[in-house]
């Protein structure tokens, strides 16, 4: 699956309510639907423009933020 994110913030960060996704070729995995809740720390914004990149390379746990609500779908592209 190719994921894309469709809405963006008033920084232009994406938000993720709204995406776009397509296949990519035939096969199975899993797709993570995560909601989190990215409060700026310390007056210092922790949602940044490489974050999604982040999570891809380390997870969750390379961002700041606490995880509210996560879903895995088990996916299965013929």
């Amino acid at each position: 699956m190719i994921h894309g994110y469709a809405d963006a913030d008033g920084n232009g960060l994406p938000v993720g309510l709204i995406a776009t996704l397509a296949t990519a070729r035939a096969g199975a995995g899993t797709f993570i639907v995560t909601l989190r809740h990215m409060p700026p720390e310390n007056d210092t914004p922790v949602k940044t423009d490489g974050a999604a990149a982040d999570v891809a390379a380390g997870g969750f746990d390379a961002i700041g933020g606490e995880t509210d609500a996560q879903v895995t779908f088990e996916l299965a592209v013929q």
